[in-house]
């Protein structure tokens, strides 16, 4: 007669599951993996906004360089802040805040522009690095390149300086008659002479500056039934400046 034996009991379902999960360790993503991933996602945040300023943001610097106010800002839309077919946004449609007299609005398009990514804050981090490498860049180019000198331009020559008749007939007197040989020289405390540095400062370049924050921004945009209606949008507003502008 055989004898029962705990070891030939048919385990329950609940012990077959314990032992299941107990005789697999979890393996936990090593650091080198993790690092690795955390750098692919930050290539691919700086890969798109690098090209969302070469590509939208940079061909608005001519309008900064030749408006006289040297100020410009740009508004950018997400792209799922709007439904399908709204009409088309201008700076015109900006009734909060006031974007100045120069200011172009984008609307982005495309599933890597939603406003999940416009609203982290590292985005606006590197778009800010971003517009600030591209206005030096293009700065120093514009710098460059000389302004071209009309063709149609003619070389006159030096005209001769005239001299009084008193000079002609009686002539120049000499350095040691001369009441002004050396009272020229004298400072009499008609200029400072903090003058010279105050005027070397004016012909320095004005150096660019540029600052990128997400903002709400109310537009007046027109319903379907031709009435106005204010929405207010959360918006990435890029403010760009040549020189000392308030």
């Amino acid at each position: 007669m055989s004898t029962y034996r705990e070891q030939d009991r048919i385990p329950t379902y609940e012990e077959s599951v314990n032992d299941r999960t107990t005789s697999r360790p979890v393996e936990k993503p090593s650091s080198q993996f993790t690092s690795s991933l955390q750098q692919r996602r930050e290539q691919e945040r700086i890969r798109r906004v690098n090209e969302i300023v070469s590509d939208h943001i940079e061909p608005t610097f001519f309008d900064l360089f030749t408006d006289p106010v040297a100020s410009l800002v740009v508004v950018l839309v997400p792209s799922d802040a709007l439904p399908p077919n709204s009409p088309t946004l201008a700076p015109r449609n900006i009734s909060c805040p006031t974007p100045g007299l120069n200011a172009r609005v984008i609307h982005l398009s495309g599933d890597n522009d939603r406003t999940a990514f416009w609203q982290q804050t590292s985005v606006i981090r590197e778009l800010d690095i971003a517009v600030c490498n591209h206005l030096r860049a293009y700065t120093q180019n514009a710098s460059t390149h000389a302004p071209l000198s009309p063709s149609t331009a003619q070389i006159l020559p030096t005209r001769p300086q005239r001299t009084s008749w008193f000079k002609r007939t009686f002539g120049t007197p000499g350095p040691d008659r001369d009441p002004t040989g050396t009272t020229g020289q004298w400072n009499l405390g008609w200029r400072k002479d903090d003058e010279a540095v105050e005027n070397a400062g004016h012909d320095r370049p004005e150096e660019p500056s540029a600052s990128a924050k997400l903002r709400g921004v109310t537009f007046r945009i027109e319903s379907e039934l031709g009435l106005l209606d204010s929405r207010t949008i959360n918006c990435v507003w890029i403010e760009i400046k040549l020189g000392d502008n308030n």
